[in-house]
Formats: structure tokens, sequence, C-alpha cells
């Protein structure tokens, strides 16, 4: 481990950078990760976005969303925590198949690349929002993250930034392997 992190967690090893340990970190993770998720579409047409497959059946469009979806539900486990909300069981018994099914919604619906970006924004934003009204003391506070996990709202705020650190070769693709012509 290098002096820019520090583990946080026992159960998982969890590494954070020192310089997202408090409030004004946090949120330049998830502009920072916002920005990345922006700069992988640069460029792009629509139709690659839509269409190419850049993550076992994954579009483009596909993983965008499935960042919007898990950044809404694990806002909505944030504000439970702090009690502003009891939205019942958040738990995931199987992953693969919350996020098949998250992603064959928004399929179902016709959502389009612009559709998936405005939810990824507003969604963002209201992270955003909500962060602006945590105190540094309150970044320690335990909470069941939507998978079941126990950890702390530090840990919930930074999820988005993780969960785009775990789609990054993804994300790539689609931006360096462009569809044959």
């Amino acid at each position: 481990m290098s002096d820019s992190t520090i583990v946080l967690m026992v159960d998982e090893e969890i590494t954070y950078r020192t310089d997202r340990i408090d409030t004004a970190g946090l949120r330049a993770g998830l502009l920072a990760a916002r920005a990345f998720v922006g700069q992988s579409a640069a460029g792009l047409d629509i139709a690659t976005l839509e269409n190419q497959v850049v993550a076992g059946e994954w579009t483009m469009r596909d993983i965008v969303g499935h960042l919007a979806d898990w950044d809404a539900r694990t806002r909505t486990g944030i504000l439970q925590a702090l009690g502003s909300s009891n939205p019942g069981d958040l738990s995931v018994p199987d992953f693969d198949a919350l996020n098949t099914e998250m992603v064959a919604s928004r399929r179902e619906r016709g959502d389009r690349w612009e559709d998936v970006t405005r939810d990824l924004a507003t969604s963002l934003d209201a992270t955003l929002a909500l962060l602006d009204g945590i105190s540094e003391e309150q970044l320690a506070l335990p909470v069941t993250l939507p998978w079941g996990r126990e950890s702390t709202l530090l840990d919930a705020f930074g999820v988005f930034e993780f969960h785009v650190e775990e789609h990054h070769g993804d994300l790539r693709a689609a931006s360096v392997d462009p569809p044959p012509s």
C-alpha cells in the first residue's frame, strides 16, 4: 500500500485515497468519476454508444444506465441510514440477477443514450446535494450498504467512484476500440 491510501474496512480490504476521506475529497472523487464517464464517450457517435457491445452483452448505454441505477440505489441506502426514508429491503441476494434486471428494464423502456446520461447526471447531482448536507462526523456513521454489507457513510458515498473504477476497462473499450466499418 502506498502512502496515498488507507484501509478503512477490515471485513473486505477496501482502500481509499487519503484525499478522499472527507466530504471535499468525496465530492472531488464523484466529480472526477463523472468526468471520466463523459470522457469515455467523447467523440463516439450515438449508434456506437447504444449498440457496440463493450462488456459481456452490455453497451456503453447499458453501463451508464447501470451506474445511474446503482448510484440512486446507494443514495436511497444513505437516506435510509440517515433516517429520512425507509424504502424497504435493499438487500441484493444475487448481484448478477439484479444487474441483468436493471439493464433489461432500461432496454424494455427503450432508454436511449440521452436518457441514461440524463439519469446519471440527475442521480449524481442528487448525491452531491446530499453530500453537501453531511458533516465530517456523519461520515463515520454506520450504514448497511444496499448489497447488505455493514459499513459507513464514507464508504457509501465512495461507491460511485469505485463503481466507475470497476467498469474502467469497459468504459475505455468503446473509446479505444471503435467498431469495424
